[in-house]
């Protein structure tokens, strides 16, 4: 794993109500989620800040997020809509 700087890990719980809600996600997939996905954390939020980087930078922040699953097969990239590889490390889904 990724050695990020002490002052980035936040290790905060998001609701996965605050995750899904702005997506457009059919019922069956919302029902889906809800059920399968444990917990969702922001394990850590990269800034220009916290990072030391140019502030003129267009990105504001990157936030690393960890998705605790109750079942591995949860297909949770079909709700992140983002092209993204997922990988489990101890029983945990690091995107």
């Amino acid at each position: 794993m990724i050695d990020f700087p002490e002052s980035t890990h936040v290790h905060r719980r998001i609701p996965k109500e605050a995750f899904y809600k702005h997506l457009s996600i059919t019922s069956e997939l919302k029902e889906k989620f809800v059920s399968d996905v444990d917990r969702i954390y922001v394990e850590w939020s990269l800034t220009k800040e916290n990072l030391h980087l140019d502030r003129e930078a267009d990105t504001k922040e990157i936030l690393v997020l960890i998705v605790e699953l109750k079942r591995q097969e949860f297909p949770i990239w079909m709700v992140l809509k983002f092209h993204l590889r997922p990988r489990e490390q101890h029983g945990r889904m690091l995107l």
